[in-house]
């Protein structure tokens, strides 16, 4: 049986090490995506038991689901623009913090609102280089309406979302963009309210950027990793060994024989696939020259070399040989001591997972 392990006690301890580095800002946890893949009511519920009350969330389930949890304990931020009305009304009811980024936006919050004798609380979102959804900083003559709109809307905050937040000048330029929209608000006569921009990365990397509050989600699991962070990796995914043989010097693996055997080699069968995540990659889905550039270049270096693939075996790292397959991959455990049936273990995004039971513990 394939199972993903969540380390509670290494999530209460990152959580701690998060709560000591943000300060005075608040932590804004983002359990979207079903709790990052590890089920949202586990997730929000380990985090709530480290004295996080605050998440976001990208679907009105996922608001559902949380309030039933936690009751009016909790503020939920919705990181969405919602255009459809039954949503918005049953949003409404769960009393989210809206996000929104037009007027068009405003306009059907506040129809909805005065329709269930509601005040919307909503946070202005501010596109300064995602280009998503949000306000243009041109567009401040639109925005600045929103706060005097409607008594049955208070607007609460203000945020954006770094789109290459390992580009310090990118992002650097995005902050300063934010924070003179934050300012020319200000000099307006308006309070932007509460000022957030940071995700779990840009936290890490940018203190100067944390703000009121911040938006923190892989940082809990560890899957960010930034100079001298002490966060650990919270999730392993086990599988087993299913086969031991020796692969005849010359010998292919894989569709397409992507690898060969320069030498008689003692491998094994590992049970954990493409089809369960293992080495696939998060995508968005656009083909940009420099990150085409890294790859090839990177993949002209590796020339030669072992994949970039592990799987780990009683302790020792062992090369993924040619392509993973859709059930399976074949490792090579020369001078590993394993046996057939041993566990195995590999990274895998959680938000990845496939086939997996999860188990906190």
């Amino acid at each position: 049986m394939k199972k993903c392990i969540v380390d509670t006690a290494v999530i209460r301890r990152n959580a701690e090490i998060l709560k000591s580095l943000a300060g005075g800002s608040e932590i804004w946890a983002v359990v979207k995506g079903d709790g990052y893949g590890l089920g949202l009511d586990d997730m929000a519920g380990l985090l709530y038991d480290c004295g996080i009350r605050r998440f976001a969330v990208s679907e009105p389930s996922e608001a559902e689901r949380l309030r039933a949890l936690r009751g009016g304990d909790i503020k939920i931020l919705f990181l969405q623009t919602v255009s459809d009305v039954r949503e918005t009304e049953k949003l409404l009811k769960l009393g989210v913090i809206f996000t929104v980024g037009t007027k068009e936006d405003a306009g059907r919050l506040i129809s909805a609102a005065e329709r269930l004798g509601l005040t919307a609380e909503a946070h202005i979102k501010l596109d300064t280089g995602m280009g998503r959804c949000g306000f243009l900083p041109s567009q401040l003559s639109e925005l600045l309406p929103l706060y005097t709109a409607s008594a049955a809307l208070r607007i609460s905050g203000l945020y954006t979302h770094f789109s290459k937040p390992q580009s310090s000048r990118a992002t650097k330029a995005q902050f300063r963009s934010f924070m003179r929209t934050a300012e020319r608000i200000k000099r307006a006569g308006f309070d932007p309210g509460l000022l957030h921009c940071a995700g779990s990365e840009a936290f890490l990397r940018y203190p100067e950027m944390r703000c009121g509050a911040v938006r923190l989600g892989s940082a809990f699991l560890g899957r960010v990793s930034v100079g001298g962070c002490r966060l650990k990796n919270a999730v392993r995914c086990l599988g087993s060994i299913s086969e031991l043989r020796i692969l005849p010097r010359g010998h292919g693996v894989g569709y397409g024989s992507a690898w060969r055997a320069s030498r008689d080699t003692k491998v094994a069968l590992c049970n954990i696939g493409y089809y369960n995540g293992f080495g696939l990659e998060r995508s968005c889905g656009a083909i940009q020259l420099p990150v085409m550039l890294r790859r090839i270049l990177s993949a002209l270096f590796s020339l030669g070399k072992h994949k970039a693939l592990y799987v780990e075996v009683s302790g020792q790292r062992c090369p993924v040989l040619g392509r993973v397959g859709m059930m399976s991959c074949v490792i090579d455990v020369s001078g590993c001591g394993c046996a057939e049936g041993d566990e195995a273990s590999a990274d895998i995004n959680p938000l990845m997972l496939r086939g997996f039971d999860i188990v906190f513990k």
